[in-house]
């Protein structure tokens, strides 16, 4: 498990990566373009930050003659069947997730009508690390956050693949699997990876280069520049949520409480850009005010904030309602009501 994000992730962008061809052959100034695509590009099925599983009856294959090779030899390796599901945030994406206990293995069989059919095999070990094989190449050129060796052996069949998976996995305690935890494994796991990427603001210059090269294309800096600046944008709001999700969870504030602030609430990160940090307090203070503090210095946005909020007069001040570490220190503040 692991690769889920990464394969997706090279969809969504090689989609984003056509668009941003299309519209730049002709538009000549990318800052317009730059918004004229964003609201075109959130209309589509962009990677989520969260998934859930649904859990089917019966198994929904399209191309049965595809998946049955790679089922049929697991129970014969020790696995159980956990059951079928589908992804409701990824939609075409059916799963068949099995476990085999006395080894710590989980696998899940996938077949989408983009990413293909394949399979995988992972364990996640007590230290936190995880290893997952793979028999396809798709996800390719996407970076994956650091404890997680992902490899893909396209040309290995179940059997195979899981053999060569035993033979290579590191020799340390591994963390038990059972069909009781697995959904909320997979789903907190999955979670944590996509948190990683929008932390690290998305996907890089870098990783978009070498999507393109994958794809069997060759792309100018306008493009790679149009389409990093989208997906470090669509990044940091997801990050938001993330960070919003987390201070709820954490938080010893009443749900009364909360509801009178919440249209209010504001958070504040060091891995913002510029930008953001701009728009996320620009309809809460004066412009006079963006001058004062205006951040010649390059000052991180929390020190930043917190040395405007002390400035501030006491009716204007931001109320600090508490901070979290994860996905990534932040502080979150209620605007004051005007």
């Amino acid at each position: 498990m692991g690769l889920l994000l990464q394969i997706f992730g090279v969809i969504f962008l090689l989609i984003l990566i056509f668009i941003v061809v299309a519209v730049l052959t002709i538009r000549s100034k990318l800052r317009s373009f730059v918004k004229e695509f964003e609201g075109l590009a959130k209309t589509m099925a962009v990677v989520p930050s969260r998934i859930h599983l649904e859990k089917n009856a019966e198994a929904y294959w399209e191309k049965p003659e595809a998946t049955v090779p790679l089922i049929e030899p697991l129970m014969s390796l020790g696995f159980e069947k956990v059951g079928n599901f589908q992804i409701e945030e990824l939609d075409g994406l059916h799963l068949e997730a099995w476990i085999n206990p006395s080894k710590s293995v989980s696998s899940v069989v996938y077949q989408h009508p983009k990413a293909g059919t394949f399979i995988d095999f992972w364990t996640h070990f007590e230290d936190g690390t995880r290893i997952t094989f793979a028999n396809t190449a798709a996800g390719a050129g996407v970076e994956h956050e650091p404890g997680h060796d992902s490899r893909r052996f396209p040309d290995l069949g179940t059997r195979a693949l899981y053999e060569k998976f035993l033979a290579e996995r590191p020799q340390k305690p591994a963390r038990p699997v059972s069909a009781e935890t697995f959904v909320e494994v997979y789903e907190r796991v999955y979670a944590e990876a996509q948190d990683w990427r929008n932390a690290r603001g998305g996907v890089s210059k870098a990783e978009l280069r070498a999507i393109g090269e994958s794809a069997g294309g060759s792309y100018d800096e306008d493009v790679i520049e149009a389409t990093h600046e989208f997906t470090e944008r669509h990044a940091m709001e997801q990050l938001d949520e993330s960070i919003r999700e987390r201070f709820l969870e954490e938080t010893k504030m009443s749900a009364v409480d909360w509801e009178r602030v919440r249209d209010r609430v504001i958070v504040i990160h060091d891995k913002m850009t510029e930008e953001i940090y701009e728009e996320v307090i620009g309809p809460w203070v004066d412009e006079d005010v963006f001058e004062q503090f205006d951040n010649e210095e390059g000052v991180p946005p929390r020190a930043l904030f917190a040395r405007m909020n002390r400035e501030l007069s006491d009716a204007s001040k931001f109320k600090h309602l508490g901070k979290v570490s994860s996905p990534v220190e932040a502080d979150i503040y209620a605007a004051p009501e005007y």
